[in-house]
């Protein structure tokens, strides 16, 4: 078994020094980013509408509307909360005509603001709100919605219960913003 210790795909190990050094540098020195300093102002309502198509030749093709809405309620001047849910119906026309339609699942996020504007921490929930089961036909539906290369709104109506977590940092040095998450 042969082990190339040359390869790194970061490049050299100083290069990968320098880099973070200089990441980590920006984020603690610099000042806070201007998204961050207007973060949870104003309570906030809103929907749309889109809708997509994408055809092989004209007996094959896939459609969707999708309507999303969301709600932003601020809670202070360091904490929100974010719902995120909608409504969709897809078909696809193949040999024959297959649909997919109904609610999407919610999504529920909260977001505090650590410290002095040093951080964003967000914690959100996906709430099965949407499809469970599907028939064939809305099965086929689901897995062209599902394709990446399409980048069709409403890929899936239904992922199941889900919790997530995440941490965001962005400071401004200079005219250049610089930011990390997880």
């Amino acid at each position: 078994m042969r082990r190339d210790r040359g390869f790194s795909p970061c490049g050299p190990p100083v290069v990968r020094r320098l880099l973070g050094l200089f990441l980590a540098l920006a984020l603690l020195v610099g000042s806070p980013a201007e998204a961050q300093i207007r973060f949870m102002r104003n309570a906030t309502v809103g929907a749309g509408a889109h809708f997509q198509t994408w055809s092989r030749d004209t007996q094959a093709g896939a459609q969707e509307l999708s309507i999303p809405f969301f709600v932003i309620l601020p809670l202070g001047k360091r904490l929100s909360l974010d719902v995120v849910s909608g409504s969709g119906f897809a078909s696809l026309d193949t040999s024959g005509s297959h649909s997919l339609g109904g609610l999407t699942d919610t999504k529920i996020r909260a977001s505090y603001i650590v410290g002095d504007e040093l951080a964003l921490l967000n914690v959100g929930v996906n709430t099965p709100t949407g499809k469970t089961e599907l028939t064939g036909d809305e099965r086929q539906v689901s897995g062209v919605l599902s394709q990446n290369a399409f980048g069709f709104r409403t890929a899936s109506f239904g992922q199941g219960l889900d919790v997530n977590a995440g941490l965001a940092m962005a400071r401004k040095l200079g005219e250049t913003v610089f930011g990390a998450g997880l």
